[in-house]
């Protein structure tokens, strides 16, 4: 059991959930604010500034796709794969530059509720029935990625893994609603990002030959296309 990677990550994701959760709390009070009903726990009383909601949009498009998913397919797609995440930049622009102007100028909290407005309530329920089985696979899916790192790293059963896991996933957000879970992802969006950054300058300063040298082996063995950001058929097809 990997017990100098499994305490570090414990505190972490337990000062940063209950850090924020206390110091929303605390600022609620201050200025005399709190969620008063459940509206205020789910949208946070529509109070989140640009910086929350930038960071949660780009975190919902990261997952277990990304952070699992892509680093065994990178190998075998190479820089082509980072079309993956391009895609998910796109289509966070295209909610901010169209569908969120829906939201915003209709007044309306959910896609649900929207689609309520714009033809009846039949169709908003079809919507919530649908995206409920949708969101359900999802969080299924997410759940087996949590819990198969949990697992590699305790040796733990994947059914104790994936409890466990659900138990991290629900304090994100039972102390103080989306306003918390809005600022732990602005938290984790900054560590993620720059440990990224440090890792990649950790890596090519101790690569034999730098980055050179991984351009030269792809090169060398009739694998340029690796290093391409057009990749090949394949890519496109994956």
């Amino acid at each position: 059991m990997k017990w100098e990677l499994i305490i570090p990550v414990i505190l972490y994701e337990l000062i940063v959930i209950c850090g924020i959760s206390f110091l929303l709390n605390w600022l609620g009070k201050r200025n005399k604010q709190k969620n008063t009903h459940s509206a205020d726990f789910v949208n946070a009383g529509g109070s989140l500034g640009p910086l929350a909601v930038a960071a949660s949009l780009s975190l919902s498009a990261l997952g277990g796709g990304h952070i699992i998913g892509l680093a065994a397919q990178a190998p075998s797609t190479g820089v082509g794969t980072y079309w993956y995440c391009l895609s998910s930049a796109i289509m966070v622009a295209i909610i901010l530059c169209f569908t969120g102007v829906w939201y915003k100028r209709m007044h309306t909290p959910t896609v649900k509720y929207m689609f309520e407005r714009l033809y009846d309530e039949r169709v908003g329920m079809i919507h919530a029935g649908l995206s409920a089985g949708f969101l359900w696979g999802v969080i299924t899916l997410e759940m087996q990625s949590s819990a198969t790192v949990l697992c590699l790293m305790t040796g733990w059963s994947m059914k104790l893994c994936c409890i466990v896991g659900a138990a991290i996933a629900v304090l994100y957000v039972v102390f103080a609603g989306m306003k918390e879970a809005a600022w732990v992802n602005v938290v984790n969006a900054l560590v993620m990002y720059a440990g990224v950054l440090v890792a990649a300058i950790y890596i090519g300063s101790h690569l034999a030959g730098g980055w050179e040298s991984v351009n030269e082996y792809y090169t060398s063995n009739g694998e340029g296309w690796m290093l391409s950001l057009a990749g090949t058929s394949e890519t496109w097809r994956t």
